[in-house]
């Protein structure tokens, strides 16, 4: 859309390869970086989605909980401490589906995932769904009218759809090669990666 609107750049990764806490943000009107409240710990391989002006950030690899979750008011610029995810994990997907933020697969230590969390803003609570037919870590999590749709992963090109209605996982058309931390983005009702 046309306007103004405002880019984040949140934790990561700095050039000594150790996780950072500061947040900048640009103003794409007058295309300039400012300083945002920082992260409360250093984070990074992270998800991260928006809904309504608020950016909802949790897991990853930290310095602390990697059950963490918060998330920060685009508009008055404070941190906010949510319920802790159910378990940790890094390196998964995360989307949101009629206002429930989803996350899938990723993995702790060593060990790839395939369960699938989702929570409630409005209740401030997660909840466990049916996990995901494999193990899926470096997926792309992507809502798709109304379908979440869990693409590739390390070592795998399958993608699977979840049915919110049914509460089941099902195989749809493979990608044609393995995808891991890779992006994607949606267009004209097509999923892109």
């Amino acid at each position: 859309h046309s306007g103004s609107f405002q880019l984040y750049c949140i934790g990561g990764r700095n050039e000594d390869d150790e996780n950072i806490s500061s947040v900048s943000k640009l103003n794409t009107t007058n295309k300039e970086w400012t300083s945002s409240s920082a992260l409360s710990i250093s984070q990074s391989s992270f998800g991260a989605t928006v809904i309504d002006k608020r950016i909802y950030i949790c897991g990853g690899l930290t310095d602390k909980d990697s059950k963490e979750f918060k998330v920060f008011d685009c508009e008055s610029n404070i941190w906010k401490e949510l319920a802790s995810m159910p378990s940790e994990r890094s390196q998964f997907g995360m989307t949101t589906l009629n206002g429930i933020i989803f996350v899938a697969g990723g993995h702790v230590g060593s060990t790839p995932l395939s369960s699938v969390s989702k929570y409630s803003p409005q209740t401030n609570t997660w909840t466990e769904v049916k996990a995901m037919n494999e193990t899926r870590n470096g997926l792309e999590l992507v809502n798709l009218n109304d379908t979440i749709y869990a693409i590739g992963g390390c070592g795998t090109k399958t993608v699977e759809r979840y049915n919110p209605f049914t509460g089941e996982w099902s195989y749809v058309a493979s990608t044609h090669n393995e995808h891991a931390w890779f992006g994607s983005t949606l267009h004209q009702n097509k999923i892109y990666i």
